[in-house]
């Protein structure tokens, strides 16, 4: 049987031309996302504003103040793509050091070509919404950074508070943490998954 521990993760970015290509295909991964509960487990559509720092311009997640909410692990890999206040709001033992090393590497191309008229799709997606988030992304992305993340670890993650993203789409930026693992991770838990 199929445990956490047996499976990874898929870390998926890809940078598009314009400011609206991450929002149209984040649109896209929402609505597979409805067939596949467990296989898109956080994505967000980001931009860079002209003083660099990241927006957010949506997310899978809506937080009560009307911002966006993302989980720690998509946290990680927006600080690595030069939102440093996102990598510092999460622990910094969160990801190992190998494993952050490793992503920083693959989403250089993607952090690269992030600017305020372009935007990028950060997606963490189970082992049946690869296929489904990588179809959305294909035709129309620039650049496409893919890194298998160990279920382990990213599921260990699920404890950790949620960012907090505040402010028009667009333009929300880091407004601090949830105090309380944010409610659409509380079921993604280590536990034993269905065969196949």
């Amino acid at each position: 049987m199929l445990t956490v521990s047996d499976m990874f993760v898929q870390l998926i970015a890809a940078a598009f031309r314009d400011r609206t290509g991450a929002s149209r295909a984040l649109d896209a991964v929402l609505r597979a996302r409805a067939h596949l509960p467990r296989g898109i487990l956080d994505a967000a559509a980001i931009t860079r504003g002209p003083d660099g720092a990241l927006l957010v311009q949506a997310a899978a997640e809506r937080a009560g103040d009307g911002g966006f909410a993302v989980w720690s692990v998509t946290g990680v890999v927006l600080g690595l793509m030069g939102g440093a206040a996102a990598l510092e709001a999460v622990p910094h033992d969160a990801l190992p050091a190998r494993a952050t090393r490793t992503l920083k590497g693959q989403l250089r191309d993607v952090a690269a070509l992030l600017t305020p008229a372009t935007s990028a799709l950060v997606a963490l997606v189970g082992p049946s919404g690869a296929a489904e988030v990588a179809g959305v992304v294909l035709d129309e992305a620039v650049k496409l950074a893919v890194e298998d993340l160990p279920g382990e670890t990213v599921f260990a993650m699920a404890g950790e508070p949620a960012l907090v993203f505040s402010g028009a789409p667009g333009a929300a930026v880091l407004r601090g943490t949830l105090p309380v693992p944010h409610t659409a991770f509380a079921g993604l838990a280590p536990a034993p998954l269905p065969p196949g």
